[in-house]
């Protein structure tokens, strides 16, 4: 037989070979594992970095082309260009239109210059890289000519973006420029092109939005789709140039990005990370420098080696204690297992502070299932003894159907013998009635029949009361074949008779009726004194308790066998209005 050890023992021998196995691998891979997370961590910092340079960008891109917008969409814009190409009062609306325009050029940062190329192609600008403001200082040296801008940025009702490039020089100072243009939109007739505005920008604006991350420590720049260096921080002499033409060819092999940073900024040991803005076509590069990234990793090693040690005799100690806290919990629950395997019912587990919380879970289930199976052993019992004063009580009950009907059957001829027909027709009535209930009382039946039976019965009721109330009873002719268990709708019957109608009350009347309506429906009605609420309300919810008596079964019996036979298919409803009657409707399904 194979050896079985304690559950303290096998804790203790998992957890010196965990702890054993656990050094040894954190030993040979905490390096690996620690540093593939602080560069996947640094990898989303970058990230995060580049996500929200782009965001900035694209915000500030927004609220200048909102300004551009104002210049493109303005009906008082457009009527002075008209005038320009129409020649109108030319040097007038020339004016008015620098106004415009240096208004709006002052009016946000990085603006440095607005030119409108009309349909005639003349220029008009308002421009602060010139001692002349009114005249344009970047279109001259930038690479496309005004014509050809006229035709790009024109050939569509789109905003175009043009990449900076080298503007002009003023004041000993280099500025480059971003252009954002479109053609002017006369909303009276949107096809025609009276004009195109462009809205320079200083490269300036696009540094802004990452300044923050480069006193980080992280170099952020720019390029297009085709590799031309959009942005380069205070590198500004390298815009316009493409990185394939810089980098060279033994330094490319490591990658554009690197071989340029290396080979130009004199950059090492970094990492670059990039984000690709797909609307304008940018690709937004970060380089992170690894010394900070090598420097936490050291740290975090040794201090991994020191706290190794002290966390293995932390846990070792910790173990011995929970092991023992644990193996005691589950020593008390088999106890008691063991002692109501020995029939001690009562056997019960002690519930202490120290339980752990899932042994303590066993310990209430087991003491609960205890609980029920005592709670079950004495319904048991209860429920024989019951059983048994039933059988005692059947015993006792027990007459011959056939002396009870001789002797009716006697007394009915004495009856028409001393010419007393309504004693013999009330004997003859309680005769059937005798005979249906005692013959097989749970059996199913026709609804027919038992009409018939509740007709001699509602008949015996009415010579008792000397005919105190009528009835009116209605069956339909497809509900008269249906089937229907017997003596269901007697008790009912007699609450309404019995217990609905008041003994000083002068019309009394009771109504039956049966129909179908998908399941088989029964509507006993009398306009009695009514029920209480609380009583109809209990009707209701099925909770009426059972009336006491041998010979009454009540309410509460009829339903309870409605549930017995059809389950919670059959439905009883009562309605009542205290002085006015009440109103029990039945529903039991057609299929028994």
């Amino acid at each position: 037989m194979k050896e079985k050890y304690s559950l303290k023992k096998i804790i203790m021998s998992v957890f010196i070979w965990i702890a054993i196995l656990s050094s040894l691998v954190l030993g040979v891979f905490s390096f690996i594992n620690i540093a593939d997370s602080l560069r996947a961590s640094t990898r989303r910092n970058a990230n995060n970095t580049l996500v929200q340079v782009d965001n900035n960008v694209n915000i500030l891109l927004q609220s200048y082309e909102d300004a551009l917008y104002q210049v493109y969409t303005s009906d008082d814009v457009i009527s002075y260009i008209d005038d320009i190409n129409n020649d109108n009062d030319v040097s007038v609306a020339k004016s008015k239109l620098r106004r415009y325009l240096r208004a709006l050029v002052n009016s946000k940062d990085y603006i440095r210059s607005i030119t409108i190329i009309t349909e005639n192609k003349e220029i008009i600008a308002y421009d602060q890289m010139t001692p002349k403001t009114y005249e344009n200082g970047w279109l001259k040296q930038y690479s496309m000519n005004a014509d050809q801008l006229y035709e790009y940025i024109g050939e569509n009702a789109l905003l175009k973006v043009f990449p900076p490039e080298y503007g002009t020089s003023f004041a000993n100072e280099d500025y480059y420029l971003l252009h954002l243009a479109h053609r002017f939109v006369d909303y009276r007739d949107i096809r025609r092109n009276p004009g195109v505005v462009i809205l320079s920008i200083d490269e300036r604006m696009i540094q802004s939005c990452y300044q923050k991350s480069e006193a980080d420590g992280e170099f952020i720049f720019i390029t297009d789709a085709d590799g031309r260096i959009i942005s380069c921080g205070e590198h500004q002499d390298y815009i316009g140039k493409n990185l394939e033409n810089i980098v060279e060819p033994e330094m490319a092999e490591m990658g554009l990005y690197e071989g340029f940073l290396s080979q130009e900024l004199d950059m090492n040991n970094f990492d670059t990370m990039e984000y690709y803005d797909e609307p304008l076509g940018w690709n937004i590069v970060c380089a992170k420098d690894r010394t900070e990234l090598v420097t936490a990793l050291n740290t975090q090693l040794i201090l991994i080696i020191v706290v190794e040690g002290l966390v293995f005799l932390t846990i070792a100690a910790i173990t011995v204690r929970l092991s023992d806290r644990l193996s005691n919990s589950v020593d008390k629950v088999v106890r008691g297992m063991q002692s109501a395997k020995i029939s001690d019912s009562h056997a019960k587990v002690e519930i202490d502070d120290a339980m752990p919380l899932e042994i303590e879970t066993i310990a209430l289930g087991f003491n609960e299932m205890i609980e029920r199976l005592e709670k079950a052993n004495a319904s048991e019992r209860s429920a024989l003894v019951k059983q048994k004063e039933a059988q005692i009580a059947a015993l006792e009950a027990q007459i011959n159907p056939h002396f009870l009907y001789n002797t009716l059957d006697t007394i009915n001829w004495m009856a028409i013998d001393r010419d007393e027909y309504e004693i013999s027709n009330a004997i003859g009535a309680l005769a059937s009635i005798l005979r249906y209930a005692i013959s097989d009382s749970s059996a199913v039946v026709t609804v027919s029949d038992e009409v018939e039976w509740l007709k001699q019965y509602i008949y015996l009721q009415q010579v008792r009361l000397k005919n105190k109330f009528t009835c009116d009873m209605e069956v339909e002719a497809e509900a008269k074949s249906l089937p229907i268990h017997k003596l269901l709708l007697q008790p009912f019957v007699e609450n309404a008779i019995v217990h609905g109608f008041e003994a000083e009350q002068e019309l009394c009347e009771l109504t039956i009726r049966i129909w179908l309506e998908d399941n088989l429906r029964i509507m006993i009605r009398d306009n009695g004194k009514g029920m209480p609420a609380d009583i109809v309300e209990r009707c209701n919810r099925g909770e009426l308790e059972e009336e006491q008596g041998r010979k009454h079964i009540g309410m509460a019996n009829a339903i309870t066998r409605l549930r017995m036979y059809y389950g919670e298919s059959a439905t009883v409803f009562v309605e009542s209005t205290p002085g006015a009657g009440s109103t029990v409707t039945i529903c039991v399904p057609v299929e028994i």
